[in-house]
């Protein structure tokens, strides 16, 4: 198991066509290849750092006394796995249910992070946007400029900030 303790590090996914699938990225204090350590069974994602990252890697031995020794840690792994699990339920539910907007907004609030002055941020490219939903970076360009258009967003060099959290929320939710 790796543990980000600097940086930032993108999870993804690809076929053989070279067709990518961008579903996370990590930053400090978030885990990854956890469940390699539970089930046995690798999965097939690529782990990129995306700036300089800083790992500290748990291997099986102190993994598993970590989980027999100290109950907190693997309630942590219970917390962890249900945050996932929600995240991509969230996903599936708004790939085959929401619009493109929902889609968008939903993936800029699971990007977000406070930067040092404490505004809410996604630093992330049209492009990575368009990975992560699955469609072109015309159509992100075309939805980002409308939710900025709203008041919603503002657009900086390399990077989105959020500026109605509470609306936002309410674009993302159609269950």
């Amino acid at each position: 198991m790796y543990r980000v303790l600097e940086g930032t590090v993108r999870l993804s996914l690809m076929r053989i066509d070279g067709h990518q699938m961008i579903y996370g990225l990590l930053g400090p204090g978030e885990c990854l290849a956890a469940s390699s350590l539970i089930f046995d069974h690798p999965l097939p994602q690529t782990a990129e750092a995306l700036d300089d990252v800083q790992l500290q890697v748990v291997g099986p031995a102190a993994f598993n006394e970590l989980r027999t020794k100290h109950r907190e840690f693997d309630n942590a792994l219970l917390q962890l796995f249900a945050r996932r699990l929600r995240t991509l339920s969230n996903q599936v539910a708004t790939a085959k249910l929401g619009d493109l907007p929902s889609q968008i907004v939903l993936r800029l609030l699971e990007l977000a992070r406070r930067d040092p002055q404490g505004r809410l941020m996604v630093t992330v490219t049209h492009s990575e946007l368009a990975t992560f939903v699955s469609v072109s970076r015309q159509s992100i360009h075309r939805v980002v400029k409308s939710l900025a258009a709203e008041g919603l967003i503002a657009l900086h060099y390399g990077s989105i900030e959020l500026l109605h959290l509470d609306r936002l929320k309410a674009k993302a939710e159609f269950l």
